[in-house]
């Protein structure tokens, strides 16, 4: 099969990459991505994206507004226990690197990497994370999240998440949680900005019950429960701001590139939408609400990806 050559993503008439006076206040965006699983795959596409990209992208004709990306000093691991306890750290701006030298091991670029083990990384406006979906050969946006069940696939720790556990922590929470941005406007926007039609980029609504799906969820209901406490103080602005990207295995340097460019496209459409249209919440009364009492029959199942083992989606 012949791969997809790396080519610029950004050819537009009016060359919106052309450096502009920022029109708004820096976004910062956290990025994240998993690191091996097992021997199957001890290099994660997803970390290989994350790693690889910039600390800043300048205000541009297209997004004019100035991007700080925040990447933590290390990948994820694949496991469950870490997600809970690193994920709400990552997203309140209390993480604290602990790896000093960790540019030079885990970040080709070596840019986007907080070297200091005492300032804590920035609190940031959007996060994305990115996971790998080997069965697949092409990227998704992932549009929402379930609540489980999580409990049929182990992690790299020999650990699966039991029913228990679920229900302590989500027991209170709706079937499906959805991020606030609009997500058609975010993927329209996306697709725009990857020209290469040959890189195959796809929306969905199925990001797996596997590690991808539970930090989806965890991280919204990160937000969905400080907005419920916010709610009673009806002191600030209620949103969601997560999103999730699957990619397919990357072998390739070129592959990696052309990854690495998806996932920036994808974090400027993710910025300018959101300056465009602000909180867009699906699980408002009166705009889809339904989704907000779905029941577990609605949540997504599995989309043919899976073998008979384990779903490849981590």
């Amino acid at each position: 099969m012949t791969r997809a050559p790396h080519l610029s993503l950004y050819e537009h008439k009016q060359d919106p990459e052309a450096e502009v006076d920022a029109q708004g206040a820096e976004v910062t965006v956290l990025v994240t991505g998993y690191g091996a699983w097992l021997d199957n795959y001890p290099t994660n596409s997803s970390w290989a994206i994350a790693s690889r990209l910039p600390s800043y992208l300048p205000a541009t004709a297209a997004t004019p507004i100035p991007i700080r990306i925040v990447v933590p000093d290390r990948a994820l691991r694949v496991s469950y226990d870490e997600v809970l306890e690193l994920d709400p750290q990552l997203l309140s701006g209390t993480y604290r690197p602990k790896h000093a030298d960790s540019s030079k091991e885990n970040h080709p670029n070596g840019n986007n990497v907080n070297d200091s083990d005492q300032a804590p990384l920035p609190n940031p406006d959007i996060i994305l994370h990115i996971g790998l979906a080997a069965g697949r050969k092409f990227f998704t946006l992932e549009r929402q999240a379930p609540r489980g069940p999580f409990n049929k696939f182990k992690d790299v720790d020999g650990k699966s998440f039991p029913m228990s556990r679920q229900d302590a922590l989500f027991g209170d929470l709706p079937a499906v949680l959805k991020p606030t941005f609009d997500m058609e406007d975010v993927w329209r926007r996306w697709r725009s900005n990857v020209t290469n039609d040959l890189l195959d980029l796809r929306p969905s609504d199925d990001p797996g019950l596997y590690l991808c799906g539970f930090i989806y969820f965890v991280s919204l209901a990160y937000f969905w429960k400080r907005n419920k406490e916010a709610q009673k103080k009806q002191d600030e602005v209620l949103e969601r701001p997560v999103t999730f990207l699957h990619t397919p295995d990357l072998p390739t340097e070129d592959d990696k590139e052309n990854g690495k460019q998806i996932a920036i496209g994808l974090i400027r459409a993710l910025v300018a939408s959101r300056n465009k249209f602000g909180v867009v919440d699906p699980l408002k009364a009166g705009a889809g609400a339904e989704s907000a009492t779905a029941t577990m029959e609605n949540v997504p199942r599995w989309s043919g990806i899976m073998d008979e083992d384990h779903d490849t989606r981590f």
